[in-house]
C-alpha cells in the first residue's frame, strides 16, 4: 500500500511540474517588419565610419546580429510571463587608432544595442523596458530610444528633440533625433564621452560631439 501511495504522489508532482511549465498559452510579443527597420543599421559587418578632420576615421562593426525570444519569469514563478522578441548587436572599434580597452572603458570601444517589441499594458512588468523601444550605449551614453513615443506622436522624454531635417557630411536625412544626455556610465567625466549625438533609423549615429569638444560626422 505505501508503495502504491509513494507511486501516486509521484506521479502526482510529476503532473503538476508539467502543467505548471506548459506554456502553450503564453503570450508572445513580437516585432513587426516596420519596428525592425530601426534594427537594420546593426546587421553583421555593417561599418560606420566617421571623421572628425584629424587624419584619420573611426570605423565600428556591427558583430553578432541575433533575433531571440526573451523569456521574462517573475522571482519564484515556473512559468513565464511572457515573451518578447528582441534584437541585438554590439559595434565594435576596428580602425587602426583602436587600442585594447580596459575594464573601464568598455563603452569607448564597444557599443550594445538592443531592440525590443511592444509587450500589452496589461502585461508589462518593467515600464523602462517592457513598451517598444530601443537602447544603444554610445561612447558611454545611453541612449533610450523613444520609439513608442515617435510611434504615437506623444512628446518626446527630456533630453530628446526629433529634427525633421538634418544635413550631415552633404547628406540630407528625415526624421532625426538629437539626445543630450545628463548623465553617464562610469568614468562618467571621460573626454570621449558623447556628449551630443545625432540619429537616424536608416543609419544609425548621423554625428555626435564628445565632451572633449571634438565632433565626429559619418561618412
Amino acid at each position: 500500500m505505501l508503495r502504491s501511495v509513494s507511486l501516486f504522489a509521484l506521479a502526482t508532482a510529476l503532473l503538476f511540474s508539467a502543467c505548471s511549465r506548459d506554456e502553450t498559452n503564453v503570450p508572445r510579443f513580437k516585432l513587426t517588419e516596420e519596428q525592425k527597420q530601426w534594427s537594420t543599421p546593426y546587421r553583421d559587418n555593417a561599418e560606420w565610419r566617421f571623421d572628425a578632420g584629424l587624419g584619420y576615421q573611426r570605423v565600428y562593426r556591427a558583430e553578432g546580429f541575433a533575433t531571440e525570444d526573451f523569456r521574462f519569469v517573475e522571482h519564484h514563478a515556473r512559468r513565464a510571463t511572457y515573451y518578447r522578441e528582441q534584437q541585438a548587436a554590439q559595434l565594435q572599434r576596428v580602425d587602426s587608432v583602436y587600442q585594447p580597452a580596459t575594464s573601464i572603458e568598455n563603452y569607448r570601444y564597444f557599443m550594445p544595442f538592443e531592440l525590443r517589441a511592444d509587450v500589452a499594458p496589461e502585461t508589462r512588468r518593467n515600464p523602462d523596458y517592457d513598451a517598444f523601444g530601443a537602447t544603444l550605449v554610445w561612447h558611454n551614453a545611453e541612449l533610450k530610444l523613444p520609439l513608442t513615443e515617435l510611434a504615437n506622436g506623444e512628446d518626446l522624454p527630456t533630453g530628446w528633440t526629433l529634427h525633421p531635417t538634418y544635413t550631415v557630411g552633404g547628406i540630407s536625412y528625415t526624421n532625426v533625433l538629437e539626445f543630450v544626455p545628463s548623465t553617464w556610465l562610469y568614468p562618467a567625466n571621460a573626454a570621449y564621452n558623447a556628449v551630443q549625438v545625432f540619429y537616424s533609423r536608416e543609419r544609425g549615429v548621423l554625428q555626435f560631439k564628445e565632451r572633449g569638444g571634438t565632433v565626429w560626422t559619418r561618412r
